[in-house]
């Protein structure tokens, strides 16, 4: 089995390497480890004055596969065949590996979304405690950032929200593409709308 690539242009102009696993996905047995739900872990943010917000480096990539089970994950290119150490796997393996990491400190310091995760606190001395908390779970997990992580803010960009002393508030960006979506057709349109619930606690008569 090999499964063939493709190059995509990210926002900032590098290249990520997409892979039609969709063979593999077919026989390979899910993952039920459940993704949090993001308006409730946006609620440990109440009364939070600072923010630190952390990027995993190229996250799921940081899951190593077992290497009996490489050959599975083949790609084929103009340079032939080649196997996978790393393989871009399941968003619920990531997440266990982000709550296992960060054991004792989801919720109480933290919120973990798949690759991203929030630090907050009420205080500046308490924040500097929680933050070097939670980069000490993820230097002994083995776990990289990127340099996309902000330190020590009063408002920051999360999952959709812009975050701050103030509340929360869905970002432009967010309510731009609501506004625009066109109108659904199908039950499958339904579900990717209705998926992440970014936005269900700022639109009127919404029942989830």
């Amino acid at each position: 089995m090999a499964s063939p690539i493709a190059l995509v242009k990210k926002n900032d102009g590098s290249l990520r390497l997409c892979i039609n696993i969709r063979k593999l996905e077919a026989v390979n047995k899910k993952d039920a480890f459940p993704i949090p739900h993001i308006n409730d872990s946006l609620d440990s943010l109440h009364e939070s004055q600072w923010f630190s917000i952390l990027h995993s480096k190229s996250g799921y990539w940081q899951v190593e596969v077992a290497e009996a089970d490489r050959e599975k994950t083949a790609l084929y290119c103009q340079l032939g065949f080649m196997n996978f150490k790393r393989l871009r796997n399941a968003a619920a393996t990531f997440q266990r590996l982000m709550r296992t990491a960060l054991t004792g400190l989801f919720r109480k310091h933290c919120i973990i979304y798949l690759d991203d995760i929030l630090v907050f606190s009420g205080y500046i001395q308490e924040h500097n405690t929680n933050l070097e908390l939670v980069l000490d779970s993820l230097r002994d997990a083995e776990l990289t950032l990127n340099k996309k992580c902000r330190f020590l803010q009063r408002s920051v960009t999360f999952l959709g929200h812009t975050v701050s002393s103030n509340g929360m508030a869905v970002t432009k960006d967010r309510a731009q593409q609501v506004r625009t979506r066109p109108t659904l057709t199908n039950q499958t349109e339904l579900r990717s709308f209705l998926g992440p619930a970014i936005s269900e606690a700022f639109i009127a008569a919404v029942s989830m």
